[in-house]
């Protein structure tokens, strides 16, 4: 659908890192319980500051950034992690937890019936979920569990650090109530 950009949110940024590989970032707004996907960007062997002056570029106010578990890892050359060296940018990450990518996958079929795409900016999105597969083994007859890692794997990757590093358990400022007690006897 069309998904125009409301002014009275922050635009937030789900990332997937790659140099050789693909970065792919998702732009999207959180407006009450639905996620709005308004825009997204691709690109491959471009250092870091290309994509904070692609933000930069971006004509709507940032929130914030989602950024996968990698960010915490230490650069050799200067033993720095990456997430220290996007704050001497100006971008400050939140870091998705670290899970199986089982789990993260089970985490966007739960995101998804709650997202409107913007047809028109984000049709490389569109497509490589669409495309997003696993490969069938003929000889053990199942799917394998691990994807296939194509093009269409970044902006899924992207859309799972989305998914996985949303902290929901805060709505309108209180704690959502995780386990209820009830009074109901069993007969």
């Amino acid at each position: 659908t069309r998904c125009p950009i409301d002014p009275g949110y922050p635009v937030h940024v789900a990332w997937d890192l790659g140099y050789n590989d693909a970065s792919f970032l998702i732009f999207f707004q959180q407006i009450g319980h639905m996620i709005h996907i308004v825009d997204c960007y691709e690109n491959n062997n471009e250092a870091l500051p290309h994509y904070a002056q692609v933000i930069k570029e971006k004509d709507y106010v940032i929130g914030q950034n989602y950024g996968p578990h990698d960010l915490e890892q230490t650069e050799f050359g200067s033993g720095k992690t990456r997430r220290e060296v996007a704050y001497q940018m100006g971008l400050r990450f939140k870091v998705a937890p670290r899970m199986a990518i089982e789990d993260g996958i089970h985490a966007v079929k739960m995101l998804l019936p709650r997202c409107l795409i913007d047809v028109d900016n984000c049709t490389k999105l569109i497509n490589a979920l669409r495309h997003y597969h696993r490969k069938f083994s003929d000889k053990e007859r199942v799917y394998k569990i691990k994807p296939v890692h194509d093009w269409s794997s970044h902006a899924a990757d992207a859309l799972r650090t989305l998914a996985v590093g949303l902290n929901e358990t805060k709505f309108n400022n209180k704690v959502r109530q995780q386990t209820v007690e009830t009074n109901y006897k069993v007969l």
